[in-house]
């Protein structure tokens, strides 16, 4: 049966507690998602390299990768694939940034 996410939509993934975006974080992921394969870096909060990994863009993988992965902190550009794996990733708990690299530029200055 589903429930309400903590955005208030209707889901029918499997509840799991979700950090909060004050919650501290020792490792970043950044999704680079491609019509084919996407690319995961992973580093730690020095900015180290800990992991970089391809996988194809589809659902089952990236349920297959990130519902072995600990809660963290996952960053996107917008894009074609990026509204899918947003709700995916929150499904399973991640913590997911999603950015528009149009004002990625406003945010930073």
């Amino acid at each position: 049966m589903g429930s309400l996410n903590r955005r208030g939509r209707f889901s029918l993934l499997q509840e799991k507690e979700i950090p909060t975006r004050e919650q501290e974080w020792y490792v970043f992921r950044r999704a680079d998602l491609g019509d084919k394969f996407s690319y995961i870096t992973t580093i730690d909060q020095d900015g180290g390299l800990i992991e970089e990994s391809r996988l194809p863009t589809t659902k089952a993988s990236f349920q297959r990768k990130f519902s072995a992965l600990q809660p963290c902190r996952v960053a996107m550009e917008v894009g074609t694939h990026s509204h899918w794996a947003n709700y995916l990733l929150i499904g399973l708990g991640h913590d997911v940034l999603v950015a528009n690299a149009r004002k990625l530029r406003a945010i930073y200055h």
